[in-house]
């Protein structure tokens, strides 16, 4: 199970794909847009990395602290990108 965050913003930065949500394409995108939508695709690519990793090395065991300024913010971006977050897992679960 190979997971690269260059191959999941790949058809996105091609402008192969749009973005769900806003049902455009990288080049129509605006800087602070591209920055937000990349953000998530390798956020999500981060967390299938992590996961596959544990799933490889299930001896190790991490340690997450976070504020609770952390976890509202967090909260926040989830909510404000919900759309794109669901169809990454979808298209995730059909590839990978």
């Amino acid at each position: 199970m190979d997971i690269s965050r260059k191959k999941l913003v790949a058809p996105y930065v091609n402008d192969m794909a749009t973005f769900e949500g806003s049902d455009k394409k990288y080049s129509q995108l605006s800087e602070e847009e591209k920055i937000d939508k990349l953000n998530i695709l390798y956020e999500e690519g981060f967390k299938a990395g992590k996961a596959q990793f544990f799933e490889l090395h299930p001896d190790i065991k991490t340690k997450t602290t976070e504020t609770e300024e952390q976890k509202e913010a967090k909260k926040e971006r989830e909510a404000q990108n919900k759309e794109l977050r669901q169809a990454q897992k979808e298209t995730s679960n059909s590839e990978w």
